[in-house]
């Protein structure tokens, strides 16, 4: 038995067919997915809003022109990206047809 970089252990095996060697390894043992099981206390909707206004905050205070540029632009994204989830999830919106 051999351990990979991460610690796993992995099982490895030679195998010589017509004077070739040839290694196998077996690792489906220990792969797993994890996924972050946290759950967010906001909607993504009021999140959304909250980086936009950040944002915006930060624009007000920046001196440099392409700065403030840029952190509107990002504003208008959030602001954006909200009302697109808003209207997905709205119950009037219909499938395509």
């Amino acid at each position: 038995m051999s351990y990979v970089n991460d610690g796993n252990p992995v099982q490895v095996q030679a195998e010589v067919k017509d004077g070739v060697k040839f290694w196998t390894i077996d690792m489906s043992e220990q792969i797993r997915a994890t996924r972050n099981r946290a759950k967010q206390v906001t909607s993504l909707n009021a999140r959304l809003l909250q980086a936009a206004c950040a944002a915006r905050e930060a624009a007000r205070t920046v001196r440099s022109e392409d700065e403030r540029d840029a952190l509107i632009k990002k504003a208008r994204r959030y602001e954006v990206t909200a009302n697109l989830d808003r209207w997905l999830s709205s119950p009037g919106l219909l499938p395509p047809d």
